[in-house]
């Protein structure tokens, strides 16, 4: 059986990110929604928490280093911006995995560092694993607004959060490069409002 060469698997590859790109346009409500819960909370002084698992929590740490860095070195100076990626701390993870059970760790940093008005952002293909679902009990005990970013269903996660943007496509790692996308054009967004103040 003849394999697809590199050159080929490229092309494919561009094709079908292209195409869930191209339709992108039909998030624009949640993630105009999210931009504003995020805007508002943080020119009310409140953090971002953010996590992910697998290669979604590179895009939550991803996503902290853009809100705290910048976006872009070129752009305007702006206040750092405090955000945190629950899913970088092997140490404390590990921790609290081993001793409370892995559906917990996220949602045991939630119950430390969450406060009222905080924003906890998730990054999910499938919106179903159990540590991000108790991580979000976790956030609403601690009135934080909730903003998922999934794939097509969004699974469990959509009726729990404030805004869900749901990349139309089932394949994960499709998925995970709009995302990308998704928290630049979020980031862009708010650089932009903050430095206007």
């Amino acid at each position: 059986m003849r394999r697809n060469t590199p050159e080929e698997l490229l092309k494919a590859h561009i094709k079908k990110s292209i195409d869930v790109k191209d339709n992108l346009n039909s998030c624009a409500y949640e993630i105009d929604k999210a931009a504003g819960i995020l805007l508002s909370a943080i020119q009310a002084g409140n953090k971002v928490l953010l996590c992910g698992n697998g290669g979604s929590a590179s895009n939550a740490d991803h996503f902290a280093s853009d809100l705290t860095g910048t976006l872009s070195r070129h752009a305007k100076e702006r206040p750092a911006i405090p955000a945190i990626a629950l899913s970088n701390n092997s140490t404390l993870i590990t921790a609290i995995g081993n001793n409370r059970g892995f559906e917990r760790v996220f949602s045991r940093q939630i119950e430390a560092l969450g406060n009222k008005g905080d924003v906890f952002v998730i990054f999910t293909t499938s919106g179903n694993s159990p540590n991000i679902l108790a991580a979000v009990q976790a956030a609403h005990q601690k009135e934080m607004h909730v903003i998922g970013l999934t794939g097509a269903t969004g699974g469990g996660l959509v009726p729990h959060c404030d805004a869900c943007i749901r990349i139309p496509s089932n394949e994960q790692y499709l998925v995970q490069e709009a995302h990308v996308l998704v928290q630049h054009v979020l980031v862009e967004y708010i650089e932009g409002c903050v430095c206007e103040e």
